[in-house]
């Protein structure tokens, strides 16, 4: 196929160039490409005639060489176009011969031959006319240059010499164009027919090639289709014995599966014998654990009971280690008798109230229930807004879920606990940061403890034993009395530290903590009987606490911001109610107090001391405190 394509182009190739070449040979311009004048013609076509004087048998010789050479220049030029209808294009002459074309040699010669013999005497030299017609141009210079001549004798028959030759020399000049365009045609012709000679050749050539190509294609076309059936043959006998290997393939895997499944049933009947024997292993260890189990608890039984004669021991002796601390009156706390004869019996109380619970504190059958209680205990003391109707629905909530005769004593008792350490832990989150918030706090557990009178003795005894200063009483730190830091922050009521379990907080922390368990302190104290009647722990207890501070707890930055946040909340009741005796112990605090707390110069207590000077200056004790005169409704109220 690469052959015949190869020949199809040269054919179409060939084609194109003789059908240009064609068009180009009809114009001069062709002959000037190929056919280079000789040298002393121009490219206009122009010849140069010289006419002179010569004899009649120099003529005929002259007239002999050019027929001679005549014939041997056409017999070349037959040659030549022989070769040129073949190959497209004409050789350059050889050695010694003009280039110029045939026909242009034959014009110069006739033009020469016709001026000699027209021209006999005078040594002239003339322009021959050219093809371009500007022959007339050249006759008006000679004449006007004739007339410029001076008159000479013979110049009238020198002229009609000139006009004679004049008439001879322009039939040649049209004669030879005659001949040469007949020769052009006849040439033109020539090329024609032997560019058509060439195409049938080409063409039976392209027949000739597409014939052995077909023919080559065929005998190919035969191969492919014996190697095609060869081929399938071969594929149907790899089929055929593919389907016997996979045949035999298929009988040896189905023994492997049967051989498989015997192995496995067998392995199964094998793992249920290993597994009921491992089933009576485990039953008899049981059996035997829980013979040891038995014997264990009969152990920690009597184990525990020497643990707890032990412990009987050790507080009977610490009974009589604080005895004899008491016998020996070491100075170990800051504290009037009344109050530690009130916190006895806060101690008491609280001491009893978990008693009770103990048990049911300890029931895994009372978890839920418990977690119950705790749940709805810890969404009222949240819900408890700066309203009226929201206090008395929250304490009626409480009261009416936990705090009836026919609640089980052991679970109001826990709910009391649990309501007083919710409301403590308020003093941290709510309190201390919306110190008006107190107020409500405290006026649900008044209406609470109004209706059963030991919440009260229970809550008062929770916030003594979180902070000591509510008693009021306080801890000097001696190094002979105690055997670290750790041991005197534990007993003062320090939190432990939220970076640091084994360490405690700051001394900043522990004064805001101060700070909210009073406002609370004092918020409680100061409910008026008039807004709950029956208070169990009133206006009373704020003479008393004031009392025991002044008298008894030296003057410094704890005891200062527990008289601070005591007084903000509660100093308006207690001037309200004890009236000039109120005045009078708030000037001991201002004139004697205040003055010994300035003398110490502790620079931590310079704030407490300034609000302390701010509210007694200013007589903030005759105004309400913000947040005790509560509205009645309000949108937080809405709360479910």
């Amino acid at each position: 196929m690469r052959r015949v394509f190869f020949i199809a182009r040269l054919f179409f190739f060939l084609l194109r160039f003789f059908f240009h070449l064609s068009f180009l040979y009809e114009s001069p311009v062709f002959f000037t490409l190929f056919y280079p004048p000789p040298p002393h013609t121009t490219l206009d076509c122009k010849t140069t005639m010289v006419v002179r004087p010569s004899t009649r048998g120099d003529t005929e010789s002259l007239t002999r060489d050019d027929d001679e050479s005549e014939e041997e220049e056409e017999e070349e030029e037959e040659e030549e176009e022989e070769d040129f209808a073949l190959v497209g294009y004409r050789p350059p002459r050889g050695k010694g011969k003009s280039s110029t074309p045939p026909f242009f040699e034959e014009e110069e010669e006739e033009e020469v031959s016709s001026s000699s013999t027209k021209k006999r005497g005078g040594s002239v030299v003339l322009s021959a006319p050219s093809i371009d017609d500007d022959f007339d141009l050249e006759v008006a210079k000679f004449k006007r240059l004739v007339q410029t001549i001076s008159p000479t004798p013979g110049i009238d028959a020198l002229r009609e010499d000139f006009d004679l030759e004049e008439n001879t020399s322009l039939k040649a000049v049209e004669n030879a164009k005659i001949e040469t365009e007949d020769r052009a045609r006849l040439r033109k012709r020539r090329v024609q027919l032997a560019a058509q000679r060439r195409m049938q050749r080409l063409e039976e050539e392209l027949r000739l090639t597409i014939v052995e190509e077909i023919a080559s294609r065929d005998g190919a076309m035969q191969k492919i289709t014996s190697f095609q059936n060869a081929l399938s043959q071969r594929d149907v006998s790899d089929a055929s014995v593919s389907n016997k290997a996979t045949e035999v393939r298929l009988n040896r895997v189905e023994k492997e599966r049967k051989q498989n499944l015997e192995n496995i049933s067998q392995l199964v009947l094998d793992a249920k014998t290993e597994a009921q024997k491992q089933r009576e292993e485990k039953e008899k260890q049981k059996k035997v654990e829980a013979e040891k189990k038995l014997e264990q608890e009969k152990r920690d039984k009597e184990i525990q009971k020497q643990k707890e004669k032990m412990k009987e021991e050790e507080q009977a002796r610490a009974l009589e280690e604080a005895k004899q601390r008491e016998a020996e009156k070491v100075p170990t706390v800051y504290a009037t008798a009344e109050a530690l004869e009130a916190e006895k019996k806060s101690l008491q109380v609280l001491y009893a109230a978990r008693e009770r619970v103990a048990a049911y504190s300890a029931s895994l059958e009372a978890k839920r229930e418990r977690r119950t209680i705790i749940q709805r205990l810890t969404i009222h003391v949240q819900q408890v807004a700066c309203t009226k109707d929201q206090v008395m629905k929250k304490a009626d909530d409480v009261i009416r879920e936990f705090l009836t005769p026919a609640t089980p004593e052991h679970i109001r008792t826990y709910a009391m606990i649990t309501l007083s350490k919710k409301i403590l832990a308020q003093c941290d989150v709510q309190v201390a940061k919306l110190n008006r918030y107190a107020f409500a706090l405290a006026e649900v557990l008044a209406r609470c403890a109004a209706h059963i009178p030991e919440l009260s003795e229970i809550f008062v005894a929770l916030l003594r034993e979180a902070c000591p200063l509510a008693l009021p009483k306080y801890y000097p730190f001696l190094k002979s009395k105690y055997a670290d830091e750790k041991e005197y922050f534990k007993i003062c009521g320090y939190a432990p530290s939220e970076d640091d379990p084994n360490s405690f907080e700051s001394s900043d922390s522990y004064a805001n903590r101060i700070s909210g368990y009073m406002l609370l302190y004092g918020s409680y104290v100061q409910v008026s009987r008039a807004v709950v009647q029956n208070h169990p722990h009133s206006i009373d207890q704020a003479w008393a606490w004031f009392a025991r501070l002044l008298n008894k707890c030296p003057p410094n930055r704890q005891t200062a911001v527990a008289l601070e946040s005591f007084l903000k909340h509660a100093g308006y009741e207690f001037v309200k109610t004890y009236r000039s005796q109120g005045v009078k112990l708030l000037l001991v605090i201002a004139q004697q107090w205040i003055p010994k707390l300035e003398s110490a110069r502790d620079a931590d207590a310079v704030p407490v001391i300034s609000r302390l000077r701010t509210y007694l200056n200013e007589r903030k004790f005759e105004i309400l405190p913000e947040g005790s005169c509560m509205p009645k409704t309000d949108t937080s109220s809405l709360t479910i």
